[in-house]
């Protein structure tokens, strides 16, 4: 209730407004469209209506026309490209009537009639006008957006930003300053968040389509069910206890004669380098015969076996069968 009040009482304002600018200075018009046309150091002003009218040609600035059904929208003058169409270079000046709408552009399909269009305009003019989105219903009229937000609706913070842009150029924002600041890593996190208006808030919960709750109930949820099947798969199993408890040894054993076994882990008995390789090394200077490493490895281990070969065949070539 309260927040159709305070609409009510921003609509009254606005219509207050209007009314008394239509009948102290015969505005027929839109007053926006007044505001920015007249200047703002006319002798016989107020000073309050001097700043009104200041204020009202910012206002004007940030706002762009959305097409409806293009009727109430000058083709050639007002701002609904980002810039009036007559402020693009190129634009023949002998086409620019005050008369000539959008809707006549718009054949009677809702689409842009391409032939009208680019005819007169220049082809990155023309792109940017079949680019512009046009309502399946022609019902919907023309009105205003504010374009410095992604939502058409104004709101302080992006005026502010306007102003700053219009008065400073595009502004370089930095936020290097955060992370000098004396606070713990987590705050300068949370302010970093917060200057790029990244909080997870309840409103940005829901709008994508989660629970507003931010005790993040659903994470939570989440991690208990993935402990609660750890620990039922564990406890299913017959010799959890065991399995969980105990360590199982695995020996080591030598050899059958004849073959070498390519395992240092019980044999170097804490001798730096490569143990196999050496006393590969060692056979192959001794013995007269070419040594056979093994037969029939398996392809698993082939590359390891042909790495340590290539290791120590010098002075003795050996073989991988």
């Amino acid at each position: 209730m309260s927040k159709c009040i305070h609409d009510l009482k921003d609509t009254n304002l606005a219509k207050t407004l209007s009314i008394a600018l239509k009948s102290i200075y015969g505005v027929n018009g839109d007053p926006l469209i007044y505001a920015v046309n007249q200047p703002c150091n006319l002798s016989s002003w107020f000073h309050t209506w001097k700043s009104l009218i200041y204020g009202l040609k910012g206002l004007a600035d940030g706002m762009l026309k959305r097409i409806g059904n293009g009727e109430a929208t000058s083709f050639w003058k007002d701002n609904w490209l980002g810039m009036p169409i007559c402020q693009y270079p190129d634009v023949l000046d002998s086409l620019m009537e005050d008369s000539v709408r959008v809707c006549e552009f718009i054949t009677a399909e809702r689409k842009w009639d391409l032939e009208k269009i680019f005819a007169p305009l220049p082809m990155d003019v023309a792109n940017r006008v079949i680019g512009c989105p046009i309502p399946r219903f022609s019902a919907m009229q023309d009105s205003f957006i504010w374009k410095h937000s992604s939502d058409g609706v104004f709101n302080t913070r992006s005026a502010y930003l306007a102003l700053l842009i219009a008065d400073y150029g595009e502004v370089e924002v930095s936020f290097s300053w955060i992370w000098k600041l004396p606070i713990p890593p987590r705050w300068q996190f949370f302010v970093w968040l917060a200057w790029r208006d990244r909080l997870l808030t309840n409103a940005r919960r829901a709008s994508w389509g989660l629970n507003s709750s931010p005790e993040c109930t659903d994470d939570f949820c989440l991690w208990r069910n993935i402990m609660a099947t750890t620990t039922e798969a564990l406890m299913a199993h017959r010799k959890a206890d065991r399995v969980t408890n105990h360590q199982f040894l695995v020996a080591w054993r030598a050899p059958r004669n004849g073959k070498i076994k390519l395992n240092t882990d019980g044999a170097s008995q804490g001798n730096p380098g490569n143990f196999c390789a050496d006393i590969l090394s060692k056979m192959g200077c001794t013995l007269d015969e070419e040594l056979v490493i093994f037969n029939h490895p398996p392809a698993e281990v082939l590359p390891s076996l042909n790495a340590d070969r290539m290791g120590v065949y010098i002075p003795r070539g050996f073989t991988v069968n």
